[in-house]
């Protein structure tokens, strides 16, 4: 990448240690537009995006991989929120406030992935 004040020098790679090339992708307007919202939601370009995609530094999952991911966070806030109302209500005492607040921030990032999923 050129230091502060220099010019970028045409062939000469910026980030990778390779220079980049055109490369020509036919999709559909609809493709096109998510592609950008995927992109800026990253702060990234659509050149980057794509690039870290194929560098595989942006995973892709398939709708399987997707829904089975989802169903494991849903069967993790399932067992937490458990614990915790066992803790509760079954032992008749509070839960440990460590381990309480440690399933509470668990849960938070489990239900927060999910919102990611599409759920």
């Amino acid at each position: 990448m050129p230091k502060k004040g220099q010019k970028k020098i045409r062939g000469q790679p910026e980030i990778y240690d390779e220079v980049k090339g055109q490369v020509s992708l036919s999709m559909t307007r609809t493709g096109v537009r998510g592609l950008d919202e995927l992109a800026v939601t990253l702060g990234l370009s659509r050149s980057e995006f794509v690039e870290q995609v194929g560098r595989r530094f942006i995973t892709v999952l398939s709708l399987e991989d997707r829904e089975t991911i989802r169903q494991a966070l849903r069967q993790l806030i399932t067992v937490t929120q458990d614990e915790l109302l066992g803790q509760n209500l079954f032992e008749g005492r509070k839960p440990e406030r460590d381990r309480a607040t440690v399933l509470h921030q668990q849960m938070t990032q489990w239900q927060h992935l999910l919102s990611k999923l599409g759920e």
